[in-house]
C-alpha cells in the first residue's frame, strides 16, 4: 500500500482491480450480451414473479429493466413491485430519514425508530432480531450514534488506510454492517449501495467470470476482490444458490459475511461503492447506464446486481443435471484397436486440457491449484471425485518439486491415493510440475 494515497486511490490503482473495472464496464456496453437466468423458489410475496417462473435476461441493463422487489408501501400499505414504484418510497423514506436527522433533538427518537422499521420492512429482514440490532436497541440513542456514522462513512474516500482504521476504531461498537443497516446508509450517505446477500453473490459471479476471461487462477487473486456473499433464506447449503466458490477447493476464495469482521464487512461495503462507481465512470458514453440521470446511474446497477444474486448457480446446475443425464447413457469412451472401447479417466482428461492449454496450470502449482483446475475442466463429477481424479493426475504424471520426495514415491505406488498416510501435508503444502 502506497502510504501517500487515500485508501480509495490506493484500491482503485491495485492492477486486478483496476482490470476488473474494465471487463465490468465493458460489460456495461450497449452491445455487450451477457446471460443471466433463475427460476423462481418461491411466489410471488417473495420474489414478485410466480413460483417455478424463468427470470432471464441477456445484459446487465437489462437486469436492471426486469427488477421486481414484492413489498408493502410504507404510507399507503398498497403493494409495490417494480423499480419506479421503489425508487419513489425510497425516495420518500430518504427525505424522511436526512430530515430527521437534521431535526431538532428527541431523546426518544420514535420518529426515527419508526422510519428504521419502514426500511427494514421494505428490505424483507424486519422480522429477523439480529438485523440492525443496535439500531432497533431501546436504550441507545440511535440518532446521535447515526450521525456519528454517516460523517464517518461521507468521509472515508479522503482517508488513509491508518487514518480509516483510527476513526473506525473510535466507532467500532456504534456502526455496525449487515443486509440491515446496509440499506439504511445507503438512503443516508453518499454513493452507498445496498451490499447484501444478492448483491455480493452476483459481484462475486462476476469476478469469477474475470478470471476465466482472462486465465487467472483463483488462488492468485488479489484479496481486493475476494467479497463476501451469504446463503439465500431458507437455501440448504448443498444447494449453492449464492456460493460463489468452487466445489471442493479449501481455503474459500470468497467468505460468507457471517464468517468476515464487522471492519471487514464495513471496509467491503466502502470498496464496492468505490469500485461499482468506478465502473459507471469508465463505462462508454453509449452504454444505456449513461442515459440514466447521473444521480441515479449507481442505483440503477445496483438493482441490477440485485437481480442477477437471486440465485448465481441456476444455469450450472441445469447443465450438470442434464450432462449427467447424458453420462448415464453414454460413458465416456475412447476407440482403442480392434475398435474395443476404453473410457476415458478423468485425470486423463485433466491431463488432455493441460496440453491444450498449458497456461492452465503454471510451471510449479500446488493440490489446490490442481483441485481448481478440476473445477472447469469436469464439472459434473462429485467433489469426491474431483479429489480422487487430482490425486491420480499427481501420482501419474508429475513429480514432486517442494516436499517429502520419499514419501511422495510412495504415494505414487499406491492403488487408491487416498490412502496416503501425508495427504494432509500434500495437499496443503507440497507443490509439484509436470513430469
Amino acid at each position: 500500500m502506497n502510504k501517500n494515497l487515500t485508501m480509495k486511490e490506493d484500491f482503485l490503482s491495485e492492477p486486478q482491480v483496476s482490470s476488473f473495472i474494465d471487463f465490468l464496464a465493458t460489460k456495461l456496453d450497449f452491445n455487450n450480451k451477457t446471460s443471466f437466468k433463475w427460476k423462481a423458489r418461491s411466489g410471488k410475496n417473495k420474489t414478485g414473479f410466480s413460483k417455478g417462473h424463468i427470470w432471464e435476461v441477456d445484459s446487465i441493463h437489462s437486469a436492471f429493466l426486469n427488477y421486481k422487489w414484492p413489498a408493502k408501501h410504507s404510507y399507503t400499505n398498497e403493494d409495490i413491485y417494480n423499480y419506479e414504484e421503489t425508487d419513489k418510497l425510497l425516495g420518500s423514506l430518504k427525505d424522511e430519514l436526512s430530515d430527521e436527522l437534521l431535526s431538532t433533538y428527541s431523546p426518544d427518537n420514535l420518529k426515527l425508530s419508526e422510519l428504521i422499521t419502514k426500511v427494514l420492512k421494505w428490505g424483507g429482514v424486519e422480522k429477523n432480531v439480529n438485523i440492525a440490532k443496535r439500531l432497533r436497541t431501546s436504550d441507545v440513542d440511535i440518532k446521535r450514534e447515526l450521525i456519528k456514522s454517516v460523517s464517518f462513512l461521507n468521509s472515508v474516500d479522503s482517508l488513509a488506510k491508518s487514518e480509516f482504521n483510527e476513526e473506525f476504531n473510535k466507532l467500532n461498537n456504534i456502526l455496525e454492517m449487515d443486509s440491515g443497516t446496509t440499506k439504511i446508509y445507503s438512503l443516508l450517505c453518499n454513493n452507498f449501495i445496498i451490499l447484501d446477500s444478492r448483491v455480493g453473490a452476483a459481484i462475486c459471479k462476476l469476478v469469477v467470470e474475470f478470471c476465466k476471461d482472462n486465465s487467472i487462477n483463483l488462488f492468485e487473486l488479489s484479496q481486493e476482490l475476494r467479497f463476501g456473499w451469504n446463503v439465500a433464506s431458507g437455501e440448504k447449503a448443498s444447494f449453492k444458490i449464492r456460493n460463489p466458490n468452487p466445489d471442493g477447493v479449501k481455503p474459500l476464495i470468497f467468505k460468507n459475511f457471517n464468517t468476515i469482521s464487522n471492519v471487514d464487512r464495513v471496509e467491503q461495503n466502502i470498496k464496492v461503492n468505490w469500485l461499482l462507481s468506478e465502473v459507471i465512470y469508465r463505462a462508454k458514453d453509449c452504454s444505456p447506464f449513461k442515459g440514466i440521470p447521473q444521480s441515479a446511474r449507481l442505483r440503477a446497477l445496483e438493482a441490477s446486481l440485485f437481480m442477477i444474486g437471486y440465485d448465481i448457480n441456476f444455469s450450472s446446475r441445469v447443465v450438470l443435471i442434464n450432462e449427467v443425464k447424458r453420462t448415464n447413457k453414454n460413458r465416456d469412451t475412447t476407440k482403442v484397436g480392434n475398435g474395443k472401447e476404453k473410457k476415458i479417466t478423468n485425470h486423463d482428461k485433466l491431463l488432455s486440457h493441460v496440453k491444450k492449454s498449458p497456461t492452465s496450470l503454471s510451471e510449479t502449482f500446488s493440490y489446490n491449484n490442481l483441485a481448481q483446475l478440476a473445477e472447469f475442466v469436469i464439472p459434473i463429477t462429485t467433489p469426491t471425485g474431483k479429489a480422487y481424479a487430482s490425486l491420480r493426475f499427481l501420482q501419474n504424471y508429475c513429480s514432486i518439486v517442494n516436499g517429502d520426495i520419499s514419501s511422495f514415491d510412495t504415494f505414487k505406488r499406491l492403488s487408491n491415493p487416498r490412502e496416503f498416510f501425508s495427504l494432509v501435508e500434500l495437499r496443503n503444502d507440497w507443490q509439484f510440475k509436470l513430469d
